[in-house]
């Protein structure tokens, strides 16, 4: 049997001020983009592995910033 290697610290992720400030631009976006799609009632349409869906902004959490 060979020798283990041991597990390396995990490094922090820092992000430039630029980043930082695009990261904060695209939150408002998405979250005008959400209110645009709720005051005209209709759907968020975005692709999703290949196929097209059609999302009820409604349905949609503010505070979901993953998707």
């Amino acid at each position: 049997m060979g020798k283990v290697k041991g597990t390396e610290p995990v490094k922090k992720l820092v992000l430039s001020d630029n980043a930082k400030k695009i990261i904060a631009g695209m939150k408002k976006v998405r979250e005008d983009l959400i209110a645009y799609k709720k005051s005209k009632n209709s759907p968020l349409v975005v692709l999703r592995d290949g196929k097209i869906e059609f999302i009820d902004p409604f349905t949609l959490e503010k505070s979901t910033a993953s998707q």
